[in-house]
C-alpha cells in the first residue's frame, strides 16, 4: 500500500475534464480530497477500486462548483473528518451508476 500526504494527489481547475478508468487507488492520505481536488471541473471515473483513503474533507474528491460521475467504481474503507467519500462546496453535482 502506498501513502501519499499532502494537499492532495490530483488538482484540476476550471473547465478541465478530467477522465479516470481501471485504477486501484489505495493508501492515499491528504487534507482535501485524497485522490481528487476539483475546482470547476469535470470529472468521469468508471471501473477504478478506491480503497482505504483518507482526508480531513473527503477522502475520494474534494469538490468546489464541479460535476463528479462515477460509474461501476469500488469503494472499500475509505474515511474523512467530513463528508465521507465525497466533500462538495459551493455547487456540485455528484452522479452515481451502478457502485
Amino acid at each position: 500500500m502506498s501513502e501519499i500526504y499532502g494537499k492532495y494527489s490530483i488538482y484540476a481547475i476550471k473547465n478541465k475534464e478530467v477522465a479516470s478508468s481501471g485504477n486501484l487507488i489505495s493508501g492515499c492520505i491528504a487534507e482535501e480530497g485524497a485522490i481528487f481536488m476539483l475546482d470547476g471541473a469535470n470529472l468521469t471515473d468508471e471501473g477504478s477500486t478506491f480503497s482505504y483513503n483518507g482526508a480531513g474533507n473527503g477522502s475520494i474528491a474534494y469538490c468546489k462548483n464541479c460535476t463528479m460521475t462515477f460509474k461501476k467504481s469500488v469503494f472499500i474503507g475509505n474515511y474523512a473528518n467530513q463528508g465521507g467519500l465525497f466533500y462538495i462546496k459551493d455547487n456540485g453535482t455528484l452522479v452515481m451508476e451502478d457502485v
